[in-house]
């Protein structure tokens, strides 16, 4: 049986995953039996695109709802972002019979909820590895390989944005400012940074974190927040006192309370999480049986967080051929 597949959004990920999911079909089937293939493309602006990888794929629209009603396509895949329209494609993709993956993280922290019982509801998956630390399959590892676990911490650095700047700082002693305009030129910070250096999107990321190790969705007004605004006298004082400075989310359960955190935080030179650099992500998980597991790779870009949204399409596809 071939597994369908339409794909909402053809940005940066939307693209890589249509890339890998046609470059790599051969050796998509060779490991696991499956025929996946992208049976459509919807973006409001799909008629300015085209490359080698678009030309191929049969069906390209503007509008979403032509991929949600197609009885042929089995699995929706939600790459645009944002809160308003990417709830309402999930909400009537599931509706709709479909099953669906997203790397929506901001949407997740904020109506996971609501989502997850809907897709409850319809008997459908709603899958989202790609929300948290790009290729890094640290959901997976959660859900799956330490389902025998009590998660007794999470900690890490979930944004590469601010990882990148922090990183430069310390080696090139530049001001913050003087970096995120450079960052924002190489395409790691956005127009509006506000989002990366103020914390927000790594509290989303360990709201999911929080979800899939204890079940229950933390509000986001509950989570303690501090953004990134560090001076080079405060990184300069740290690295004298044998320190580096890190954004760290942080995920950590007392009875029923569960208690998240991001904030800027001085980590010994010889710790793990000190030696993630530049845009990479790490992430350590401390489980009762395992002790400590530390996943680091490429927190962001098309093709590491496409590798992570065909994670989750293969998982969803091998249930239904």
């Amino acid at each position: 049986k071939k597994i369908k597949v339409g794909v909402v959004g053809y940005g940066t990920v939307g693209r890589g995953t249509v890339q890998t999911l046609i470059s790599n079909a051969t050796e998509i089937k060779r490991k696991t039996g499956l025929d996946v293939v992208v049976a459509g493309v919807a973006d409001l602006h799909i008629t300015d695109k085209n490359d080698l990888y678009l030309e191929q794929v049969p069906l390209k629209t503007t509008c979403a709802d032509e991929l949600i009603a197609n009885p042929d396509i089995d699995i929706i895949i939600e790459l645009i972002g944002g809160t308003g329209a990417a709830f309402d494609i999930i909400s009537k993709a599931l509706k709709n019979g479909k099953h669906v993956v997203t790397a929506n993280k901001a949407l997740l922290a904020m109506r996971g909820t609501e989502l997850m019982a809907l897709a409850h509801s319809m008997h459908r998956n709603l899958m989202f590895e790609a929300s948290v630390g790009g290729g890094i399959p640290v959901l997976s590892v959660l859900q799956n390989d330490l389902a025998a676990n009590h998660i007794l911490k999470i900690e890490g650095i979930v944004n590469g944005t601010c990882n990148y700047i922090l990183t430069r700082m310390e080696r090139e002693k530049l001001p913050f400012e003087t970096i995120l305009a450079d960052a924002q030129k190489l395409g790691y910070a956005e127009a509006d940074p506000s989002g990366d250096v103020e914390g927000y999107d790594s509290v989303y990321k360990m709201i999911i974190l929080a979800y899939l190790a204890y079940g229950k969705w933390v509000d986001v007004k509950d989570v303690e927040r501090v953004g990134t605004q560090i001076g080079l006298a405060q990184i300069e004082a740290a690295h004298v006192a044998g320190q580096r400075i890190k954004l760290i989310g942080s995920v950590e359960k007392q009875g029923d309370d569960i208690f998240i955190a991001v904030k800027p935080k001085a980590v010994p030179l010889e710790s793990v999480l000190a030696e993630v650099s530049g845009v990479f992500n790490g992430i350590e998980i401390v489980g009762d049986k395992v002790g400590s597991l530390f996943l680091q790779g490429q927190g962001a870009g098309s093709l590491a967080t496409a590798s992570a949204v065909c994670a989750d399409i293969l998982k969803i596809a091998g249930t239904l051929k």
